[in-house]
């Protein structure tokens, strides 16, 4: 059965996905592992370089990343790839081995091989995200050049870039600034990023005086996605009464009663989408706006016959009756 979230039901974000990448040696590893219960799959053999380390499996071929287990990994909250290009390494070579075909003579991936590279690993992140855990990618960074222009990126193969793109909630550059290490979340012209969880850019601290350091920018990202998702649920409910009001418009004179009733709506996303409904509904009875930007019916519409000759007026006897109107009058 079709499982079907309405859109005034909050969506509850437990899990994210963050991409860390930048130049050999400046933390990643360390930063990564600051993360909630970590499990480090340490594809680089890098990690005993690290001044900051939890659990760790070395990784030597793909077999030993798809032969983890979900007991294997049960007492983690957080899994860590590092680094992504190393995986995929291994991967391309046992898709080879599985299909000659999907590499070229010079051991170069085809086109094909590409796409099955993309499909075998978004297959694999689909399902470990199925565990409840949190998912750090970690890459090294590439510099790209357009003429004079360049961007820094994470350094990733193939189609699966786009795809990490697309799945990380949060991707983070990390580079040195003077003494200090940053990490920037913030997407700019000179690298690239992912910022939902509107972290921007920080200061990396010695992960000794801040070993939560990772986990508490994730809790953040999650505390930031959840409370957009309860504003979007206020939102979703407002617009649906609205939406309800706006059902039962009939006339011109009710559609004039109605913007009487909206100037009430100061949530400038809600007035955006009700009037936008209302536009929809009136264009339905045939309205439009007229010089005293009051809605009149269109005499020479087909489908509609005429309310009246005169032009409805907010002053007319006949708004009285408006029970909105008889508010703003008091």
């Amino acid at each position: 059965m079709l499982k079907i979230t309405k859109a005034c039901e909050v969506t509850k974000v437990s899990t994210i996905i963050v991409s860390l990448y930048g130049q050999p040696g400046i933390g990643k590893t360390s930063m990564s592992s600051t993360s909630n219960k970590s499990l480090l799959l340490d594809c680089d053999s890098g990690a005993y370089r690290s001044e900051f380390t939890g659990d760790r499996v070395e990784v030597k071929n793909w077999s030993d990343i798809v032969g983890i287990t979900v007991e294997d990994i049960e007492g983690y909250d957080t899994i860590i790839i590092d680094t992504v290009g190393r995986a995929l390494e291994f991967l391309s070579a046992a898709l080879i081995i599985q299909n000659p075909k999907l590499s070229k003579k010079t051991g170069e991936l085809t086109i094909a091989g590409y796409g099955a590279v993309k499909q075998s690993f978004r297959s694999w992140i689909g399902g470990l995200r199925t565990l409840n855990k949190d998912i750090v990618f970690v890459s090294h960074e590439k510099e790209e050049r357009t003429g004079d222009d360049r961007i820094v990126r994470p350094d990733i193969q193939g189609g699966t870039y786009g795809e990490i793109l697309k799945l990380a909630d949060a991707m983070g550059y990390m580079y040195q600034e003077g003494q200090n290490r940053i990490i920037d979340f913030t997407p700019t012209d000179y690298h690239i990023g992912k910022d939902s969880g509107k972290i921007g850019k920080i200061i990396i601290p010695h992960f000794g005086q801040e070993p939560n350091f990772l986990s508490k920018i994730i809790q953040q990202i999650k505390d930031t996605l959840n409370r957009v998702s309860m504003e979007n649920r206020k939102i979703s409910q407002i617009v649906s009464a609205w939406r309800t009001r706006i059902d039962e418009i009939k006339n011109s004179e009710e559609a004039n009663c109605f913007l009487l009733e909206i100037k009430e709506e100061k949530n400038p996303t809600v007035l955006t989408q009700v009037r936008g409904l209302l536009a929809k509904k009136t264009k339905n009875l045939g309205l439009r706006v007229n010089a005293h930007k009051q809605y009149e019916l269109i005499v020479d519409c087909p489908d509609k016959k005429p309310e009246s000759s005169e032009t409805f007026c907010p002053t007319q006897a006949c708004f009285t009756d408006c029970p909105v109107f008889t508010k703003y009058k008091r």
